[in-house]
């Protein structure tokens, strides 16, 4: 695989990576929230956060290999 290649995934899973923590830090400071919208919107986020660290440990193990492909990127979403 390119360099350019692996240093594109690399970027990609930091980026991915800096937008859960954001992700993370607004459920803990809103997490006092009693609003029903509110609670709702936290199991969603929640949900996604699982779901997102799925796929990541995904991308991030496969970035590790020679295989790696960028179509299995469009397969997860």
């Amino acid at each position: 695989m390119a360099t350019s290649s692996l240093l594109s995934n690399e970027k990609m899973i930091r980026d991915i990576k800096m937008v859960m923590a954001d992700a993370e830090f607004f459920l803990r400071v809103t997490g006092d929230q009693v609003n029903t919208d509110v609670t709702e919107l936290h199991n969603l986020i929640s949900a996604r956060l699982a779901d997102a660290r799925c796929r990541l440990n995904f991308l991030e193990q496969k970035s590790m290999t020679l295989e790696f492909d960028m179509s299995y990127v469009a397969r997860l979403a």
